[in-house]
Order: structure tokens, then sequence, then C-alpha cells
């Protein structure tokens, strides 16, 4: 699952839901399970679609930050 921030054009975030025909969003992958997934197959140039709640949009990722570090989560319960 990837999840979604939108931003104005000052990239300010306006929330989760999009309320234009178009917008830029940040892309988070919530399960850390599937960042190699991912890394493999998200370049510059890549598009797709993505649903919010019933709403289904198209998506072209036009930067990509961070993906391709895999970050640990120290603070893991044992």
């Amino acid at each position: 699952m990837i999840w979604s921030e939108f931003e104005d054009m000052t990239s300010n975030l306006i929330g989760l839901e999009v309320a234009k025909r178009e917008a830029i969003a940040r892309m988070w992958i919530v399960n850390n399970e599937l960042r190699s997934y991912h890394q493999e197959r998200i370049r510059v140039g890549t598009k797709g679609y993505f649903m919010e709640g019933t709403k289904t949009g198209e998506c072209e990722v036009i930067k990509i930050v961070g993906l391709m570090s895999n970050p640990i989560t120290t603070n893991r319960v044992k």
C-alpha cells in the first residue's frame, strides 16, 4: 500500500483528499516489506493508477525522494 499526501502549488500539505482534477502528492510506502518491490519498479516517468476511497486517479512519478534508502526501525517491539 502507498499512502498519499497532496500538496498545493507551494508544496504545503493540503490533506489526504484530492479536490482538484490535477494535483501533486507525496507518496509513502506504508508496508516496509514491499520497499524492495517498489524500488525495482518505480522510476521517474512511471505511470499508474491509485485509489482514494472510491475514487480512482491516474498518476505519474515526477520525482523520487528516499525510495532507494531502506530505513530500519530502531524502536521495535520485543
